[in-house]
């Protein structure tokens, strides 16, 4: 039994480690490749803010000639990469359709969770012990778990109404679209696996140094897998929402709308890839994953500017915690090692 259990961790290492090398080539090959298109000072040089505006003129009696309500004036293309370029024109307006979300749309998705959430969980945890909630791996707290995933779940369909409302750029549905953008999604995956494994480390190491007589602060997720005797619904329900819903829902909140807020509020998409991967990151409550979490926040932000699509950050962070929750799965007495 030892020694089938000692293959079977070599086997999911050595898959690993297959993994952050074929990542590392992987990260390797995009940098290349933007060298070779000349685009490795600005990678996002591609990407035309302009397109997130709509302007519409208004309507001017007297005035024959009147261009229609459908007339896209034209944009300066020489405006510097990466920078809205907002049209002049007399009595022009822009309108409050297809243009991108707002801030108010950022504070309508986080007063719904706050509702959802609080009665998601007084409906899940009613006759509960509520002490039992803050102890990780308890039958209570895998039921506010569930219902605090449940409440993501509903607030994402409401960004996904909010975001194909004001959405940044054309929507596409086409399958085979969906399908290479999620292929695309996959490869930041691996890209993303090595980097941020690196960083992890190296942020444990100095947290380490800097409080050496304090244990390294777990994730409550993995700390429930790690010391808890769950009934066995309860691990489905955090890998559900931890591989599933947290990918859907956090990518929709911070791709889509903070993303999309800021940009459309500073006309730059550099600044808004960085303040919605930072903001990311700082949610995260571990002091060591939030270095990683950054990077990873502004490369999805890259990704989902360069596809015009949320399909490949997605999968890409779908397929991260879906790493992170293998590992911790199968070898749970490797946690905050």
């Amino acid at each position: 039994m030892l020694v089938a259990a000692l293959d079977t961790r070599a086997a999911v290492e050595a898959i690993d480690l297959g993994v952050m090398i074929c990542g590392g080539l992987c990260a390797l090959g995009f940098v290349f490749w933007l060298i070779r298109r000349g685009e490795w000072r600005n990678p996002l040089a591609g990407v035309r803010a302009a397109a997130l505006w709509r302007v519409t003129p208004a309507p001017m009696a007297g005035f024959p000639g009147q261009p229609g309500a459908g007339h896209q004036p034209e944009v300066d293309q020489s405006a510097e990469p990466g920078r809205a370029e907002v049209p002049s024109l007399p009595a022009a307006r822009l309108t409050l359709g297809p243009q991108g979300p707002t801030l108010l749309h950022i504070a309508i998705a986080l007063a719904a969770y706050a509702i959802v959430s609080q009665l998601a969980v007084a409906a899940f945890l009613a006759g509960q012990d509520l002490q039992a909630a803050t102890q990780p791996g308890t039958r209570t707290w895998v039921l506010m778990q569930a219902a605090d995933t449940l409440a993501k779940l509903l607030v994402s369909l409401l960004v996904i109404f909010m975001l194909a409302r004001n959405s940044l750029f054309p929507r596409d549905a086409a399958v085979p679209r969906i399908i290479r953008k999620a292929g695309i999604g996959l490869l930041t995956g691996l890209i993303l696996a090595p980097i941020t494994l690196v960083q992890l480390q190296m942020s444990s190491a100095i947290w380490q140094w800097l409080h050496p007589a304090q244990t390294l602060p777990v994730h409550p997720v993995l700390l429930a897998l790690k010391e808890s005797t769950m009934e066995p619904w309860g691990p489905a329900v955090l890998a559900i929402a931890a591989i599933v819903v947290a990918p859907l829902g956090e990518e929709l909140l911070f791709r889509g709308l903070v993303l999309g807020a800021v940009w459309r509020l500073t006309g730059r998409a550099w600044l808004s890839v960085v303040i919605s991967g930072v903001l990311f990151g700082a949610i995260h409550g571990q002091p060591q994953d939030i270095l990683p979490l950054c990077t990873m926040g502004v490369i999805l932000g890259y990704v989902r500017l360069r596809t015009r699509s949320l399909v490949p950050p997605i999968t890409a962070h779908a397929l991260f915690n879906a790493r992170t929750m293998i590992m911790a799965l199968l070898f749970p007495e490797t946690i905050g090692s």
